[in-house]
């Protein structure tokens, strides 16, 4: 009974005594938490040893391997989908717009003369500009075969040329933007930037010496985006830099941004061999212009002008025009404005976006300098107060579009 009594009365005390909730709960988290450290111990421990296993195995270099093919995959992807658009953007309907101009026909029938008469006109050859853009014409006409109709006349042979021609720029211009932001949907979207605009479109297509000048310079400029750049890759863009001012005169625009990145560049070539060699290899394509007008007596004007000549030519090129400021009413380029935001206002506030962005480049950001000087040197052809044709604008996109193609990384 005693033995009873007793247990009642200490189980009362359990009931009746006030429980102190606060050190039970402290004590469950320190419970917790040494439980939780040991077992964070115990994966450190297993994590270190799988690593210097994996680290001495073939597996964590299939991993990264894996991780670069993806990548790889992704870009070749994205390239091929860059393509498709912008063959479907440029290719459809491209026979029937924009109409024929008379500067196709022009080149079209100089490229004839240079192909069945061995001559570089059907008239007299007046140095008005430098012949190997229809030399480019005439080896493309010739390779479609057909007696130059392949697509039902020569002037649609010849879009369809120019149509290979912007594929070829496109494709360098996804390189060089990928080269330069490291990311395949940026040089997506300046690929699509480059060819969606109708202003584009419109020039793009015709059988113009702007369409050949712009593919050589491209080829020039990516040539020295590669990732290790040798002597050979300088002199080969040297070659393609004197074919684009042996096509056009107005590559030398081009001429300084490419000193630039020649003089400033961090490549293991000498510095002294690349800039001599690439200036020897592009001044002698050039200089066989000069050759030529040389051997037919041709190089100095006349003082009665009886004849043509070289320096005469370059000399009447550069006076054309009406010789006011830009800004200025009846300046050549501010008529040329009109229509192009005729054609696009929103691609001409996107370009203007694009050489703002490229000044900015040009002063803060050296490893972009290129592509802003670029831009910045032939818009000051453009600017000069000389005649400015709707076609002169062509030069000026690719730049300005990868110059908003870094300006949106940037940001």
């Amino acid at each position: 009974m005693d033995k009873l009594l007793k247990k009642i009365e200490l189980f009362k005390q359990y009931f009746t005594t006030k429980l102190d909730l606060s050190s039970w709960i402290n004590l469950l988290k320190d419970k917790t938490n040494q439980w939780l450290v040991k077992k964070v111990n115990h994966f450190k421990a297993y994590l270190i040893i799988f690593l210097s296993i994996l680290r001495d195995s073939k597996l964590l270099k299939g991993i990264n391997l894996l991780i670069k093919q993806v990548k790889i995959r992704e870009t070749i992807l994205l390239f091929l989908l860059a393509m498709s658009i912008t063959g479907f953007l440029h290719g459809y309907n491209m026979f029937h717009y924009p109409y024929f101009e008379s500067d196709e026909g022009t080149y079209l029938s100089q490229a004839f003369a240079v192909k069945n008469y061995g001559e570089l006109s059907l008239y007299v050859y007046w140095y008005d500009h430098p012949p190997l853009g229809w030399f480019t014409i005439a080896t493309a006409m010739d390779a479609l075969g057909n007696d130059w109709d392949t697509f039902g006349s020569s002037l649609n042979d010849g879009r369809f040329l120019m149509f290979i021609l912007h594929l070829i720029q496109v494709g360098l211009l996804f390189f060089m933007v990928y080269q330069a932001t490291k990311s395949p949907w940026l040089a997506l979207l300046a690929a699509v930037l480059y060819s969606i605009s109708p202003l584009a479109t419109y020039f793009q297509r015709r059988v113009l010496l702007d369409n050949i000048m712009v593919t050589w310079i491209m080829l020039a400029a990516s040539i020295l985006h590669l990732r290790q750049i040798k002597l050979r890759h300088v002199l080969i863009s040297g070659v393609f830099y004197g074919a684009a001012v042996l096509t056009k005169v107005t590559a030398v625009m081009f001429g300084p941004a490419f000193l630039y990145l020649l003089l400033f560049a961090k490549w293991k070539v000498n510095k002294s061999f690349r800039t001599v060699g690439w200036l020897a290899v592009s001044i002698s394509l050039v200089l066989l212009w000069f050759i030529y007008a040389v051997i037919k007596t041709e190089f100095l004007p006349v003082a009665d002008g009886g004849r043509v000549s070289l320096i005469g030519g370059i000399l009447y090129q550069a006076s054309r025009g009406s010789g006011v400021y830009f800004w200025q009413a009846g300046s050549s380029l501010r008529d040329n404005m009109g229509g192009w935001l005729n054609l696009d206002q929103t691609f001409i506030y996107l370009l203007g976006l694009g050489i703002l962005i490229a000044f900015f480049l040009a002063i803060f950001r050296p490893e972009y300098r290129f592509y802003a000087l670029a831009t910045l040197l032939y818009l000051f052809f453009l600017i000069r107060g000389g005649v400015v044709i709707g076609f002169y604008i062509l030069p000026l996109i690719p730049f300005t579009v990868i110059s908003i193609v870094i300006g949106l990384k940037e940001a």
